[in-house]
């Protein structure tokens, strides 16, 4: 070192670890001499305050890391997930729960507020979620579910579940006390196109399939496709007799067992 005009360096180890190793490294010019033992003594005492700084920036880390990869987890649900904390506030909301908020009627957000369009729904929703955050013993570990739409060819449900604990509450959002599970709006579509490549729809046959997966008639699958009913009622006859079922609501059954929870890929990729 001498070239660089160093003359004498202290090494310090502050943390040594399988996963992580960290030092402090001293050195004093040629005009500035040799390290004196008080200078030794001086650095011996700083260690223990460098070693915890080092420590708290290390744990920190982590958290970043544990957090990023929960809410990666969260985002991959089809389903919308939003945490919020005891007035309402939304904390957190996955990917699906973005797109419900954005683009579904039957919820919203107002000043950041998770809200029910539906009056009765929204009343019901906000109950829920102070139950979750003041008494979770009246709500119950498994939650209540609360339908948000007063009509509609396919209902939507939210699902309130309390969070007094575990991964999600402490290492993505501490003050979350309630998980708002809704049904993703696209789930047709999925369950559609998931039970046409298991039993090889024609692509007539998964068009009508996703018109029954979204509650429309046979009346209304023949306007909304621009063919005849009889026409209809010829795929939906071949689509229960490939799916072994015998009834719409057997089929929207089987459509929802078979959509897997996860997205594969993302909708927001292009």
């Amino acid at each position: 070192m001498r070239p660089l005009g160093i003359v004498d360096i202290a090494h310090y180890f502050l943390v040594s670890t399988p996963a992580f190793f960290s030092e402090l490294v001293l050195a004093k010019q040629n005009r500035l001499g040799i390290l004196t033992n008080s200078e030794i003594e001086d650095g011996l005492i700083l260690l223990p305050h460098l070693r915890r700084a080092v420590t708290i920036s290390n744990v920190l880390d982590l958290q970043i890391i544990e957090r990023d990869q929960m809410a990666a987890t969260l985002d991959a649900l089809r389903n919308g997930v939003i945490l919020t904390n005891d007035r309402g506030t939304i904390l957190h909301a996955n990917r699906s729960a973005e797109d419900l908020l954005r683009n579904e009627s039957a919820i919203g957000s107002n000043g950041g507020k998770l809200i029910a369009k539906s009056r009765l729904a929204n009343n019901e929703l906000q109950k829920a979620i102070k139950l979750a955050a003041q008494d979770e013993t009246k709500i119950g570990r498994t939650g209540t579910s609360i339908r948000l739409t007063d009509t509609s060819p396919r209902p939507l449900f939210a699902h309130v579940l309390p969070m007094t604990g575990g991964d999600v509450r402490t290492n993505l959002q501490p003050t979350a006390v309630a998980a708002i599970f809704i049904d993703a709006s696209s789930n047709e579509k999925h369950g559609a196109v998931t039970l046409a490549t298991a039993f090889k729809f024609t692509p007539a046959e998964t068009r009508v399939a996703n018109s029954l997966l979204a509650g429309l008639t046979l009346a209304d699958t023949a306007n909304d496709l621009g063919i005849a009913k009889n026409t209809v009622k010829t795929h939906v006859k071949n689509i229960f007799m490939k799916t072994g079922v015998g009834r719409q609501s057997e089929f929207m059954r089987l459509a929802a067992q078979a959509t897997p929870p996860v997205q594969i890929g993302s909708s927001h990729e292009t």
